[in-house]
């Protein structure tokens, strides 16, 4: 069974509160005519004009009612649409800040790859710089021996 709307809820309740003011007025008129609660009463009471117009309570209190309930039905539905728009955003902000994360981590390794290869660009530049040194002062040294390289050990030679 479906949840009754709030509009139909309070209209109900509206409706049912509206039903003591005839109930309680039939009674009263009836003791006031001083028959009481018997028939004589009773045709007393609903031959009275203002009885007439407090019957009309319960349609006006649950009109009313339901235009409240209206109003509340109304309330909640724009809340559960600012719900559902607040979730829409949670979701999209948690998905861009996850790529974020994930862009970062993938800079924060090709900065690292880089690191490492600039440090062994720069082991290998000192290297070489330190076997043309070699190279250089062995030439100044005997300018005719031009298999200088042959002297060198093999693991700078081979560099």
């Amino acid at each position: 069974m479906a949840p009754m709307s709030q509009q139909r809820w309070y209209a109900f309740l509206g409706a049912l509160f509206g039903l003591v003011f005839p109930i309680a007025g039939v009674v009263l008129l009836a003791v006031e005519s001083g028959h009481g609660l018997t028939a004589d009463g009773l045709r007393a009471a609903f031959g009275s004009k203002l009885l007439l117009i407090v019957c009309t309570a319960p349609l006006f209190l649950g009109g009313f009612a339901a235009f409240a309930g209206h109003k509340h039905d109304h309330g909640m539905a724009l809340e559960a649409a600012r719900r559902e728009a607040l979730l829409k955003t949670a979701t999209e902000l948690f998905t861009a800040a996850q790529s974020l994360l994930s862009t970062v981590s993938s800079f924060s390794s090709m900065t690292a790859e880089t690191a490492a290869s600039v440090r062994e660009t720069t082991a290998t530049m000192g290297q070489l710089g330190q076997t043309a040194t070699r190279t250089a002062l062995i030439r100044t040294r005997n300018p005719r021996n031009s298999t200088a390289t042959a002297q060198l050990p093999d693991a700078v030679a081979t560099s």
